[in-house]
């Protein structure tokens, strides 16, 4: 970094031979700082300043500057010595009680340097249009993510809209095959009811037949009782009121 210090008088009317400073070709940190004056008193009321040139390619160049008091002060931009050559007309334009006063030029010698020496115009700069242009490349560059992203989450978004589909069409299909279960389970349901009355009634006839062979038996067992067993059984007529009836008895004929 280098300060290159002057005195300039915006009183033009004294024909001063102009200061000379030196930078290279790209410097960065090019520092001007200069006292003001007005007809050789230090000037005040200063409110705003510019350094304004035109390079050796003949483009022009306006950078902001700041003042303080009596003193101006820029730091030159890369672009500002963007072109080698000497820089003939240079200097800080001030607003003094809203109108606008100049110093006297001042020469810059811009040396080339292998990287920054170029054949052709380098182009104008003025540090305002070059701060624009960088915030809309940054507002592009930011439009161009929030559009990626944009497209991004829409991609996403019909992933889970799809999803979503897929996932409701499952479920329509277990409802069905639920439903489908369900119909089967009350019908087999119904069949086991049926066969369990069926069992039932079957169940009490059995019930009715067992009773039934019960008395038989013992039917039988009282049959049994009254025919001994060493006895003979013999038929035989008996008549009864002129009738004649076939009957059992266990006396025989001797």
């Amino acid at each position: 970094m280098a300060t290159h210090e002057l005195t300039l008088d915006v009183d033009k009317s004294v024909a001063l031979a102009a200061d000379l400073i030196t930078a290279c070709a790209g410097d960065t940190g090019t520092v001007i700082k200069a006292d003001l004056l007005k007809d050789g008193a230090p000037l005040t009321g200063a409110t705003g300043a510019r350094f304004v040139a035109l390079k050796p390619d003949h483009t022009y160049a306006d950078q902001s500057a700041t003042v303080s008091g009596c003193t101006a002060t820029v730091t030159l931009d890369p672009k500002f010595l963007s072109a080698p050559g000497v820089i003939k007309t240079a200097y800080f334009r001030l607003t003094v009680g809203g109108k606008a006063e100049t110093t006297p030029d001042i020469w810059i010698n811009v040396l080339p340097d292998a990287e920054s020496q170029s054949d052709g115009p380098t182009g104008p700069y003025v540090s305002e249009i070059e701060s624009l242009i960088a915030q809309l490349n940054s507002i592009k560059s930011q439009m161009q993510g929030a559009t990626a992203s944009a497209t991004s989450a829409a991609g996403k978004a019909n992933s889970a809209a799809a999803s979503a589909s897929s996932a409701a069409a499952s479920a329509e299909g277990a409802a069905g095959a639920a439903n489908a279960a369900t119909k089967a389970a009350n019908t087999a349901a119904g069949t086991a009811s049926a066969a369990a009355a069926t069992a039932s009634t079957a169940a009490g006839k059995a019930g009715d037949a067992a009773a039934d062979a019960v008395a038989a038996a013992a039917e039988a067992r009282v049959a049994a009782g009254m025919v001994s067993q060493d006895k003979a059984i013999f038929m035989e007529y008996e008549t009864v009121g002129g009738v004649r009836y076939l009957t059992l008895t266990d006396k025989g004929d001797d």
